[in-house]
């Protein structure tokens, strides 16, 4: 190769030996880059700790809605949900056993801003929920009920329709958190007076045209209904210990000639007179 060069150099120059001057080393770089191809790194995307358990729950959470049958995934779902005048009624007694039930339904949850106790509550229609920190974001707790859903196989009770899919929203939106007017009544006149037909003044009727742009914005807009969380209390102030009430059992139809000779002589000790009340009854 030197030998080469330096005949080249020995040489006069003319335009042959220019160009190959000047190309060559651009032609050799070209065939190294060619044959040695230079990997780029990539560059690793770094998510916190809150974005990675959002996306982990939100993935697990969507992915049953594919895999997993809704009547399986809602075993636990009270019958009353499903019937606004029956939610009503009962909800509204003291003695009603689903709040009950719903709240020895709870789940423990570690999350990266703080543990989280969470339970349902029906008369709220809400998850409530005791933490230590004093501002939870949404998004996390709404990762807490995708868990809590799946875990107590109750998943109508997440409402949030932005993150469900839109073909499978929870029915009790519709049932019971979206207030219908009765369209049977009718407006009823200011004091009698008929107003349709009063001496007003009739403003021009604004124009409601849009553009094609804005009206298409319109149309794609959406009115969500979210998930509502109601913070109880911090967790010291959690009692895990439920308050069991008593009540008075039989013996399970269990009989004895002990018990009722037990029973006979209490009803003859309640029935015996004392000296003092045989003396003023004489």
């Amino acid at each position: 190769m030197s030998v080469l060069i330096q005949r080249i150099l020995n040489k006069p120059f003319n335009g042959l030996t220019l160009f190959l001057l000047y190309t060559c080393p651009f032609l050799l770089h070209r065939w190294y880059k060619i044959l040695y191809p230079q990997v780029k790194p990539k560059t690793a995307t770094v998510i916190s700790d809150s974005d990675d358990y959002i996306q982990r729950h939100t993935s697990r959470f969507l992915k049953t809605y594919q895999t997993n049958p809704d009547s399986q995934l809602n075993a636990n779902m009270n019958q009353e949900f499903y019937s606004k005048d029956t939610y009503t009624a009962i909800i509204k007694s003291a003695d009603n056993t689903i709040e009950p039930e719903w709240k020895h339904r709870i789940l423990f949850e570690n999350t990266p801003r703080g543990n989280v106790i969470m339970y349902y509550d029906p008369y709220k229609l809400a998850f409530a929920y005791y933490c230590d920190t004093s501002s939870m974001p949404y998004k996390i707790l709404n990762a807490i009920a995708m868990k809590y859903v799946l875990s107590f196989h109750c998943r109508h009770l997440f409402v949030d329709n932005e993150v469900t899919p839109t073909d499978q929203c929870s029915p009790l939106i519709d049932i019971l958190m979206v207030d219908t007017p009765d369209k049977s009544k009718k407006k009823s006149s200011t004091s009698g007076i008929d107003m349709k037909n009063a001496p007003f003044v009739k403003f021009k009727k604004a124009d409601t045209h849009l553009p094609a742009d804005k009206e298409d914005d319109k149309k794609t807009q959406m009115n969500y209904h979210r998930n509502k969380f109601v913070c109880v209390g911090k967790i010291v102030n959690y009692s895990f210990i439920q308050n069991v009430t008593h009540t008075n059992h039989s013996a399970n139809g269990f009989k004895s000639t002990l018990l009722d000779n037990l029973a006979a002589e209490t009803t003859l000790q309640s029935q015996v007179m004392s000296y003092k009340d045989f003396k003023n009854n004489r």
